[in-house]
């Protein structure tokens, strides 16, 4: 059966919940599951200390996989992962969604065989499948969500790929989808807490999709909930600690990617190099550009779907230096005005685009008359979000006021400018 992100979403949102039907609870032993509409989601808590030193109120900001699954970079900064140092990015989604690959690495043997032991034990609980001998390699989709399914929690997924069937799955031959949501413990929220008692502990909640549940396999319930919690006290102590405590880390997800927002749109949307059939073209003198590539430009009619990564990726493409842009990070889109690209490959056609963007901003405006509200773009903005931060477009505090027929940007009462990308 195929992931939904929908899906996936919703388990995590689950594993807060209540009404689980219970497998075992005990003191030593806490697993239950839930159907979620056709697959099975089998819940196991766990709370893991860690050491006073790692501040779990940063731990919706810890680096992404495109930082702790990069085997490269990770042993050039001298850090090690285990788990996370046998993998390696094979492409990028978008920020915090990556295809990931991971091999058989001898220095790991001990880890494989917890993660072949676990595997097994799930797939007892489960519907079994041909053909279920593992492989000593995976590849599957890893994804980190900041601030889910609740504020100041992290929530990382793992969904395997079926090579064969060329699609990711809830349960192939020994892998499961997982879904881990890292909460700081409720109980130490607050800083005169934690000084009280010395603890620093992470919730964990690990849920894992599977076709079906044997609930009489209770023996294997309890070899199941032991093995994971090896693997959990360790991998995560491990992982949430090295991040959060290694300024490197966090300093190369940081400069990872660039945020690049669409500001002083009053005179309508920017324009394009080249001509479009219908909508506004203008044509530039011959002595104003050094090359006929931007001698023409144009907007093509204006729409209420207007995107700026959209249109990024289009502009990036015509003037000859194409780049992945992206309009959602950490699995949530952004506003329509804000876009994400790869600094490394940003930088690289920096030069490029502020040229063919100088030549834009001179057509803009031979349209509107004036050249005080010709678009600029700023990369020192905050990432904005559709589900939490927009509302309807011509509603009074929405961050886009429709006026007229002007478009203005409002700033946060918090913002303090620094520099633009253009001007």
């Amino acid at each position: 059966m195929a992931v939904s992100d929908e899906l996936l979403r919703r388990g995590a949102k689950e594993l807060l919940s209540d009404q689980w039907q219970v497998l075992r609870n005990d003191a030593s032993v806490d697993i239950s599951f839930k159907r979620l509409d056709g697959p099975c989601l089998l819940r196991l808590p766990y709370n893991v200390p860690m050491p006073g030193n790692v501040d779990l109120s940063t731990l919706a900001d810890m680096p992404r996989p495109e930082i702790f699954c990069n085997r490269k970079e990770l042993r050039a900064m001298g850090v090690q992962l285990e788990a996370f140092d046998i993998q390696q990015v094979d492409k990028v989604f978008s920020p915090g969604d990556c295809f990931v690959s991971s091999r058989h690495d001898s220095e790991c043997n001990d880890l494989f065989a917890e993660m072949k032991q676990v595997g097994a034990l799930v797939g007892a609980l489960a519907a079994p499948e041909p053909d279920s001998a593992p492989k000593p390699e995976l590849t599957e989709r890893l994804l980190t969500w900041r601030n889910f399914p609740v504020e100041s929690a992290l929530t990382i997924i793992a969904v395997p790929f079926d090579e064969e069937a060329q699609m990711f799955r809830y349960q192939y031959r020994q892998h499961f989808t997982c879904i881990c949501v890292l909460i700081p413990s409720r109980a130490l929220e607050a800083a005169d807490a934690q000084q009280e008692d010395g603890k620093n502990e992470l919730q964990v909640l690990i849920g894992l999709f599977t076709e079906d549940v044997a609930s009489w396999a209770t023996d294997a319930i309890q070899v199941l909930h032991g093995a994971m919690s090896q693997l959990v006290q360790r991998e995560m102590y491990l992982l949430v600690a090295t991040c959060l405590t290694t300024p490197s880390l966090k300093e190369a997800d940081r400069k990872f990617y660039r945020l690049l927002s669409l500001r002083t749109c009053q005179g309508g949307w920017p324009l394009l190099p080249g001509e479009v059939i219908m909508g506004e073209n203008v044509e530039l003198q011959d002595s104003e550009v050094l090359e006929p590539l931007f001698k023409t430009w144009a907007r093509p009619l204006q729409s209420t779907n207007f995107s700026f990564a959209d249109y990024l990726h289009s502009f990036m493409k015509r003037i000859g230096a194409e780049i992945r842009v992206f309009d959602s990070m950490d699995g949530r889109p952004l506003v329509f005005y804000q876009a994400v690209v790869r600094t490394s490959q940003w930088e690289l056609v920096a030069p490029r685009f502020q040229e063919a963007w100088d030549y834009q901003r001179l057509a803009y405006s031979r349209i509107v008359a004036t050249k005080r509200h010709a678009p600029s773009i700023s990369d020192h903005r905050n990432a904005r979000f559709v589900e939490v931060d927009v509302g309807p477009i011509i509603h009074e505090e929405s961050p886009v006021q429709v006026r007229n027929t002007f478009l203005h940007f409002a700033e946060p009462q918090d913002f303090t400018p620094k520099r633009r990308l253009s001007h």
